[in-house]
């Protein structure tokens, strides 16, 4: 359902002179495994390299080893961006991409801190519009509701104000979350309609698959089933095109779901946890506890460890936040 934006763009303009780092930067969503050969390829010559270069070199591999779910790899080299700090290197980057990084392992605290800490910094407008996406998700995470539209309704004007079209989906689809936890279905499907029209324009269809799934999910909070069936049909045949196991799992447990609300009983109940429980995106886990919490369908995601983990070491992005508090 609601992700977190793991991809940034690098916006030194002298980036794009290294034919190596602007490969790598093409190759990134969907060959994040290439990007790390071309990381490894360029370590001879990077550390003789501006400091600007090695800042986005390392920024990059961390965005891929972040793809990859390798935790160890994306922390490495993110402290290694954070060493260019010392040059004078602007740190707004790197605090995003450590607070992607920690959202996705499930430690919100520390994501809220360094998406927090991005704020404090000038930014060009696309990277503003993903910042305040991202401040607007953890918002709603924290069931600060208000905040949360605030800072989606904030990032919308920079993005319609600069035609940031590719990332319009992503504000439709959350605004569309937003609007569902109100209760408010007949908005929340208007903008998921409105996102997926987007992303049919500019996304791939694993994309249009997940706006698919919010879309069921509003129909089966409504107790629309005429309308489920047919948004339902839809998502299968998206899915089936871009296999995605937690896609998967939603959509039997919202088949389930409708099953059970025609014929309410225990072995029908324990079949959706079961189901739930193989979750593994934090995200599609919330909405998936939200949904069936609709239905007196009690059940918890795995714990989650935003307190427990210790903030990431980024003693150079951190100087740069003196007023932010961890």
């Amino acid at each position: 359902m609601q992700r977190i934006l793991i991809v940034f763009l690098l916006w030194s303009c002298l980036a794009d002179a290294n034919p190596s780092i602007s490969q790598a930067r093409d190759l990134l969503v969907k060959h994040p495994a290439e990007v790390v050969r071309l990381y490894h390829s360029a370590q001879p010559e990077l550390t003789s390299a501006p400091a600007w270069l090695q800042r986005d070199w390392h920024l990059l591999a961390a965005r891929a080893f972040l793809q990859l779910r390798q935790w160890p790899q994306a922390h490495a080299a993110l402290l290694a961006a954070d060493q260019n700090l010392l040059h004078g290197v602007n740190a707004a980057e790197t605090a995003m991409l450590a607070g992607a990084i920690a959202y996705q392992q499930q430690q919100l605290n520390q994501a809220w801190y360094w998406f927090r800490c991005a704020e404090v910094f000038d930014s060009p407008p696309e990277t503003s519009a993903r910042l305040m996406l991202n401040l607007g998700v953890i918002a709603a995470r924290h069931q600060q509701d208000a905040l949360a539209k605030k800072y989606y309704q904030q990032g919308l004007m920079i993005v319609e104000s600069y035609k940031l079209e590719m990332l319009l989906p992503m504000y439709y689809n959350n605004l569309g979350l937003w609007y569902w936890r109100q209760d408010d279905y007949a908005n929340a499907e208007q903008l998921f309609r409105k996102a997926l029209y987007q992303h049919s324009r500019h996304s791939g269809t694993e994309a249009q698959a997940r706006v698919m799934l919010n879309l069921l999910v509003v129909q089966a909070s409504a107790k629309q089933w005429d309308k489920f069936n047919r948004y339902y049909r839809e998502a299968a045949q998206l899915i089936k095109k871009q296999p995605n196991a937690d896609f998967d799992i939603v959509l039997r447990l919202l088949q389930a779901l409708q099953d059970f609300a025609s014929q309410t009983n225990d072995q029908a109940r324990e079949q959706i946890i079961a189901l739930a429980q193989q979750i593994k995106g934090i995200s599609l886990q919330q909405s998936t506890q939200l949904l069936l919490a609709r239905y007196h369908i009690r059940w918890q995601p795995s714990t989650d460890t935003s307190s427990s983990e210790p903030l990431l070491n980024l003693t150079n992005t951190r100087a740069q936040c003196p007023n932010v508090s961890p």
